[in-house]
């Protein structure tokens, strides 16, 4: 039998065997363990490149972030990113982007304040 995995769910095998009533052995039960331990962050972008979060959630898989500036643009990539490049986060806008660590965001102009909700 198949196992499904999506997203931040992690199967888990119940490795205790069942007998079947014909003498063959049933399958495995598999359970699914959900998200721990969200954590829940703000950061001040700038013109300037900026670390999101400032200190990553140990084993995070992925980090969803919104753009609550009522104006203003921002940009997210990986170190070294630049004004007008990496993926533009529009005011408003959210995202989720599977990243262990390393995601930084620069904002088009003045400050842009973004909520992150990192998930393991």
């Amino acid at each position: 039998m198949g196992q499904t995995h999506t997203g931040n769910m992690q199967p888990q095998i119940d490795h205790e065997e069942h007998q079947h009533p014909d003498g063959f052995n049933a399958s495995k039960r598999v359970m699914v363990v959900g998200l721990r331990q969200p954590q829940l962050s703000t950061v001040t972008v700038s013109t300037t490149e900026t670390l999101c979060p400032t200190a990553s959630l140990q084993e995070r898989r992925s980090v969803i972030l919104y753009n609550s500036s009522a104006s203003y643009d921002c940009y997210i990539g990986a170190s070294g990113l630049a004004s007008g490049s990496g993926i533009l986060l529009s005011s408003g806008e959210k995202m989720v982007i599977d990243s262990e660590s390393g995601l930084t965001a620069i904002a088009e102009a003045n400050y842009v304040l973004l909520n992150l909700l990192e998930l393991r």
